[in-house]
This record gives structure tokens, C-alpha cells and sequence, in this order.
């Protein structure tokens, strides 16, 4: 007999102690409770009772009867004999390990697998009694009659089952109708026994075995918490009080990724927690939340000396700002001041970045006027490149009609091609043909980013529709030949093997390492120290290198990495490629429209929709006024051209290219994934 608990076991223990263990199984045995009648016993009851009216009884009355008690004697003689062999093994092991060899309850880990063995035959032995009764019902020799009756009622002294024509009543009446006769009940009661005795000891076993095993993994049980959308009655407010601040910081996000009101003073009472990071993931939690009651507290936080603070701040305030603002008029005026001094006197530059970008949000709104002259007077004296793109992309979102031509028409020739895309793109909504004499020298940029929006700047202008599905690469448009490949010599890693269908993650199986503790603004606006996994996304225009971060979206993470090991991508279409925009893919069908049959929980983070971000598509509501539909992602995702920093509030980002850039400006909708193919992690 093989060892099922605590490791081998001394021959001489378990031939002492075996009788013992026989002995303590069988009284369990006879003293097990009682069990009801499974779903599908009851199903097999019904179908045996409309055979019987289809004619089968006359045909198989006795032979079926005899059948009947033969067999269901047997599956109960045979499942007995195999329980209570395993009881014994399992009460040998247990025994012998405890009092012979003194190995301690916490290595008897193994208990777990007798009991799902025992769990394995117990739906074993309900399929097999629904069966039996099955038989029982075809063998009636009163089948016909009873079933002729819609109201039995003191016909033969049994219950009224009232019509047929009620599926539901017929089945449960059924059952008692068979456990009335003995002959039909010949071993159910023992199986009731045994089966009560199973699964008492079972959780028995369970609870032995969990109270020897390790705490559970806490950001497994966050993670099964955020996907629930639950708060877990306490649970994420106890690890949100964790000492450590990685779990704490964890547990933030998932509350406010919750958008539960009841955890808005969960995370109110973090605000002035002494961990950097907590605070900053309490702030950014409140912004995904957008409690009314705690707008002002996000807004003092934007003044925050911590980065990381005023990065989750920042990012809050725009969310509160996003239509319908949740601000009252005072509320939206100290906001837009507060984003003011930011991009005007704050040293750090993805702060000032973060400041304009925030300003978009105000375009509609009361302070419209001011965030617009802020922006100008901002991108005047600024000098860094990174904060002046954003200004520019804030201008060309929501104040492209209304800042002087000139100012655009300056920034066209700014030494930053992300400035030239953005000033190319607010040209296009001027809504005066005039702009075309502007736009049409950058046909001729030395960035092919650039000309290519400046063609559909200039359809625009003209009243003509965009390219909203790319089919070849637009004459002038000049993409520089492509650059050596850098990650060409990694190799691919091995795949799994690929399951019958697809399906969704699991929060036990996704990758928890790097974790996020997010104590400056860089680490709130970028990925986790540590190794990331990495992916070759090979094309039929060559490939292009993509770095995840499963410490801000695992679930994402954990979905892509296998769907790609499985080959789901293989042969998938770029079914959606817009200039200066995005390129998409993830759907078998080609048409947009396809999944693998499940959706996936948003994970909201704080990273940046920059260039060459990978994220997910979502679902959207029907038009006019659509938008997109949270919690709606499947397989499909996309990788943007250029900065769409409004997707920002409402799409996971989980990774970034890190090579094969020039491939993306190659692709056309006629293009495919040849496959995609895991390689080692960074820093590996």
C-alpha cells in the first residue's frame, strides 16, 4: 500500500497500528449522518420515469427490476470496500507518523490529496446512485399507472405530485415515491451513511491539513478579492493595516479598483499614513472611487512633498474633474489652481507632466479659460521635452480651437517630434482650411509619425474621413529601414501544452514578483524594481519585444502570457490599425468581435497611455454617448502610435514595448501574428 500521509511510514508501525485504524474507520462508517439526493440522482429519476411512459416497461419490467438491485447492491459493496480501504491506509499514516516516527501535524501536508481523492469518488458514487435509481424507476412495476395520474393523492399512499408539466415538483415527488419501496431501496441507506461519514471527515481532514500548512498568500487573497469587487467583510481593511507596505499598498489599489463607496474611509484614514507608497495608492484608490465627500482631501494632496503623493493626486484630481465633474464650483477652482502651481513651480517633471495632463479634464468646465492660458504660458517657459508634450497634448485635446495659430504653428518646428504630432493634431481641429498651408510642409518631416499625421490632419481640414483601418502605407509617408534587432539571439522559451479551450486566469497562478511600493513619482509613473516577464511578438514584418508588468495588472499579465503559450494569437490579424493611433489584434476572427468566451476584471493603474504602450481592448455601449464598458476585457489588445493619454482612466496598461519599434510603423491590416513567443524576463 503506497504512503498517503507524512512521507514513507516504518513497516513495523503500520502493521502494528493498522487494525486500529480498520477499526476507528468503520465506526466513523456506521456512525456517518444522512445525505440528500444529488441534482443529477434526480435528473436520472426523471428520465427514468418519462422512459416508463414512453413504453419501455412492459419490455424490461423484470429483467430491469432484478438489474436494478443487483447493481445498485454492487456500486455500494464496491465504493464501500475502497473507502474504507483508504480510511485505513490514511489512519495508519496518521497514526504511525504521529505516535511512532513524532513527526509533527505542520509536515502532514499530504492529507490534502487523501481528501480530494475522497471528494473524486464521493461525485463518483452520486452519478452512479442517480443511476440506480434510473433503473429502479424503469423496473416499477406501478410506473405505468402512476405516471397516467395528475393528482395521485391517496391513490396508492404516497405524496400529490400534481402534473407533470412541472418538471421541478415531478423529480423531487419522484424521490420520495422510490425511497418508499424497499425493494428499490436496497443499499441507499448505507450510501447515505458512508457519504455523511465522507464528507464529515473530509473537512475534518481539511481543516487538519490547513492548520499545519503556511498563512495564505496575501496578494492571492487581495487578488481574489479585487476580482470579486468585494471588500471581503474586513479582509482588504486588515491588509490594508498590514505592517508591511507592499501589502498594504496592494490592498489600497484593490479597494479602489472595488469603486465601492464603503471603501472610500478605508482609504481616507490612510492619507496620512508614514509609508509613502500606502499614501500614495490611498490617494489614487479615492480617485478611482470618486467620493464627492473626499474631494477636497485629494486635492490638498496634490501639494504633496512625496512624488509618489502628488503623482496619485494629480491623477485623482483628474478622474474627479472627468464629465459629469464630481467638484462643486469651489472645489473645481482650488483643483485648477492647485494643477497650476504644480506646472508652474514644482521641480519634478512628471509632475509638471501629470499637472497638464489633468488640466484636459477642465476644457468644458468653468475653468476652461484658466487651465488654457496656464498651458500657453507653461509651454512657453518650459524646457523639458517630456513635460512640453504633454502640455501640447493637453492643448491639442481640449483647447485646439481656442489658443492662438500662431502658438501652433511655432510648434510645429519644436525639436521634439512627440511636440510636433501633438501641434499637427490640433492644427487638424482648427476647423479652418487655412491650416492646410501650415500642415503641408510636415508631410515632409523627417519623422515618419509625423507625416503621417499630418496627412490625416490634412484630410480632416478638408472635411474628408479619416483612416480608420489602415490597408497600405500612404504614398510620402517614409519609414527608415529597419534597425538591427537587439533580442534577436534570446531564445523562446518552451510552450504548455494548449488546452481544448482557453480559460480565464486563475489569482493563484499569476506572477507576484515585482511588487509595488510606490514611494516616488517615477515608481508611480513606470514599472516595479525587479525582473519582468518579456514576450516576442513575431509578425510577418518582423518582430516587436513587449515587457510586462504584472505587479500593476497580474490577472492581464497572468491572461496574455497564456493565451500566448497556448498559441491563441497564432495567425490573428492586425484587424485594426489607425494612423498616428493604435494597432490591435487578439481576436481570431479577424472581425473585432471575437474572444476566448470570458472577460476580465479592469485593473486601473497609474502608468502613462505613452507611446508603444500595450493594453487592453474593451467593449463599448452603443451610440450616440458610447463609452466603454468596464470589467469587459477578453484577448484582444492594442499597442498605441502615440500618446492617448485620455485612455488613461478607463484601460489597463500592462507593459511596454522595449524593441521592434520601426515593425509597428510597417504594419498594415493585411499583416499577422506569426505567433507569440515568451523569452527570459529582464534582468534574468
Amino acid at each position: 500500500m503506497a504512503p498517503v500521509a507524512g512521507g514513507a511510514l516504518g513497516a513495523t508501525g503500520t502493521a502494528a497500528l493498522e487494525p486500529v485504524a480498520k477499526a476507528i474507520a468503520a465506526t466513523m462508517i456506521r456512525a456517518g449522518g444522512k445525505s440528500a439526493r444529488s441534482p443529477l440522482a434526480r435528473a436520472f429519476a426523471l428520465l427514468g420515469l418519462f422512459a416508463c411512459r414512453r413504453g419501455a416497461l412492459p419490455l424490461f419490467d423484470e429483467l430491469l427490476d432484478s438489474l436494478a438491485t443487483f447493481l445498485s447492491d454492487l456500486f455500494v459493496e464496491v465504493w464501500t470496500i475502497a473507502v474504507a480501504s483508504g480510511f485505513a491506509a490514511l489512519f495508519s499514516a496518521l497514526l504511525s507518523d504521529l505516535f511512532v516516527k513524532g513527526v509533527a501535524v505542520s509536515q502532514l501536508r499530504s492529507l490534502a490529496a487523501f481528501a480530494a481523492d475522497l471528494l473524486v469518488k464521493l461525485r463518483a458514487v452520486l452519478v452512479l446512485d442517480g443511476f440506480a435509481a434510473f433503473l429502479a424507476g424503469l423496473a416499477d412495476r406501478h410506473a405505468a399507472r402512476f405516471l397516467g395520474l395528475r393528482d395521485l393523492g391517496g391513490t396508492h399512499g404516497y405524496p400529490n405530485l400534481g402534473s407533470l408539466h412541472r418538471p421541478r415538483r415531478t423529480a423531487i415527488s419522484c424521490f420520495i415515491y422510490y425511497n418508499a419501496r424497499p425493494l428499490q431501496k436496497v443499499g441507499i441507506v448505507l450510501v447515505k451513511r458512508i457519504l455523511g461519514s465522507i464528507i464529515y471527515t473530509a473537512l475534518g481532514l481539511l481543516a487538519l491539513t490547513a492548520a499545519g500548512q503556511a498563512p495564505p498568500n496575501p496578494y492571492v487573497q487581495i487578488e481574489r478579492l479585487e476580482r470579486a469587487r468585494s471588500l471581503g467583510g474586513g479582509q482588504l481593511a486588515r491588509y490594508l493595516s498590514s505592517r508591511d507596505p507592499r501589502i498594504a499598498a496592494r490592498a489600497a489599489l484593490a479597494v479602489g479598483r472595488t469603486e465601492l463607496l464603503a471603501g472610500a474611509p478605508l482609504l481616507a484614514a490612510h492619507l496620512h499614513d508614514p509609508r509613502p507608497g500606502v499614501r500614495a495608492m490611498a490617494v489614487y484608490g479615492l480617485g478611482l472611487i470618486r467620493d464627492p465627500r473626499y474631494a477636497a482631501a485629494v486635492i490638498a494632496a496634490v501639494g504633496a512633498r512625496n512624488g509618489a503623493v502628488a503623482v496619485a493626486a494629480l491623477d485623482a484630481v483628474d478622474r474627479y474633474e472627468a464629465p459629469p465633474t464630481l467638484f462643486s464650483a469651489r472645489r473645481e477652482r482650488a483643483a485648477a489652481r492647485a494643477l497650476a502651481r504644480t506646472l508652474r513651480q514644482r521641480r519634478d517633471p512628471i509632475l509638471r507632466a501629470r499637472a497638464a495632463t489633468a488640466l484636459e479634464a477642465f476644457g468644458t468646465g468653468a475653468m476652461g479659460f484658466f487651465a488654457e492660458r496656464t498651458l500657453v504660458a507653461a509651454f512657453a517657459s518650459e524646457r523639458d521635452a517630456y513635460v512640453r508634450w504633454h502640455i501640447m497634448w493637453a492643448v491639442f485635446r481640449a483647447y485646439s480651437v481656442r489658443v492662438p495659430r500662431t502658438f501652433l504653428t511655432h510648434a510645429l518646428h519644436d525639436p521634439s517630434v512627440l511636440v510636433r504630432i501633438e501641434a499637427v493634431h490640433a492644427l487638424g481641429r482648427v476647423e479652418n482650411r487655412d491650416a492646410i498651408a501650415a500642415l503641408e510642409p510636415m508631410t515632409h518631416d523627417p519623422s515618419w509619425r509625423v507625416q503621417e499625421q499630418a496627412l490625416e490632419s490634412i484630410r480632416e481640414l478638408r472635411g474628408e474621413p479619416l483612416t480608420a483601418h489602415l490597408k497600405a502605407i500612404p504614398a510620402g509617408v517614409h519609414i527608415p529601414p529597419l534597425q538591427p534587432d537587439p533580442f534577436a539571439d534570446l531564445p523562446a522559451l518552451p510552450r504548455a501544452a494548449a488546452n481544448a479551450k482557453p480559460a480565464a486566469p486563475t489569482a493563484a497562478a499569476a506572477i507576484y514578483l515585482p511588487r509595488i511600493d510606490p514611494t516616488t513619482s517615477a515608481l508611480m509613473n513606470g514599472p516595479a524594481p525587479g525582473p519582468h516577464p518579456r514576450v516576442r511578438i513575431v509578425t510577418t514584418k518582423g518582430d516587436v519585444y513587449v515587457e510586462l508588468y504584472p505587479e500593476w495588472a497580474p490577472l492581464t499579465v497572468e491572461n496574455f502570457l497564456n493565451l500566448a503559450g497556448e498559441g491563441y494569437f497564432d495567425g490573428n490579424a492586425w484587424f485594426r490599425i489607425v494612423p498616428d493611433f493604435v494597432v490591435q489584434t487578439g481576436d481570431p476572427t479577424g472581425t473585432g468581435n471575437g474572444d476566448a468566451g470570458y472577460t476580465l476584471v479592469s485593473e486601473e493603474n497609474p502608468l502613462e497611455q505613452g507611446s508603444y504602450v500595450i493594453s487592453m481592448g474593451l467593449n463599448y455601449t452603443d451610440p450616440p454617448g458610447a463609452h466603454a464598458i468596464r470589467d469587459s476585457a477578453g484577448t484582444q489588445f492594442y499597442i498605441t502610435l502615440s500618446p492617448q493619454l485620455h485612455l488613461d482612466r478607463n484601460f489597463t496598461v500592462f507593459g511596454k514595448v522595449v524593441g521592434g519599434f520601426g515593425v509597428l510603423g510597417r504594419l498594415i491590416e493585411s499583416d499577422k501574428i506569426v505567433r507569440i513567443e515568451r523569452i527570459p524576463d529582464s534582468g534574468s
